[in-house]
Order: C-alpha cells, then structure tokens, then sequence
C-alpha cells in the first residue's frame, strides 16, 4: 500500500512518555514576575475593580432616581387628570 493514502501524523508519540513530559516542561516556561510585578498586576486589576463597580453603582443609583421620579410625575398627571 502506498503511503501517500494513509498520511502520518508529523510526531508520532513514544509509549515511554519522555516527550509529553518535555513537552509539558516546555510549555511551563514561561517568565516568573517579580514580587513588585506581581502587585503592580494586582493593583491594576483592584483599581480596575473598583471603578467598575463605582461605575455600576452610579448607574443603578441613577436609575432609581430616574424610576422614583417618573413614578412621581406619573402621580401627578394621574391626580391632574382626575381632578
């Protein structure tokens, strides 16, 4: 049979498994950050956090109030219209 109709895989893996192991080993290098590094990353991510969340909090405070006084100029024609 010709081996142009059964194509092989480019890296056939070894039953011994050397390869997955320098293979994992491989993909886990990777540089470590410095301790500074790593709390200027979380920092970032706090400050990031915290206006998010002053954002959401203006928002919906700002919709209650819009809710609130909508209801309350609905009152009002109701009680127009009425009288």
């Amino acid at each position: 049979l010709p081996t142009s109709s059964f194509p092989l895989p480019s890296s056939i893996p070894s039953t011994s498994g050397e390869s997955s192991v320098a293979a994992a080993t491989a993909r886990q290098i990777r540089p470590t950050l410095t301790i500074a590094e790593s709390r200027r990353a979380n920092d970032g991510l706090i400050g990031r956090l915290r206006r998010e969340r002053r954002y959401f909090r203006t928002l919906a405070t700002t919709y209650a109030q819009e809710n609130a006084h909508s209801r309350d100029y609905c009152a009002w024609i109701m009680d127009y219209c009425q009288s």
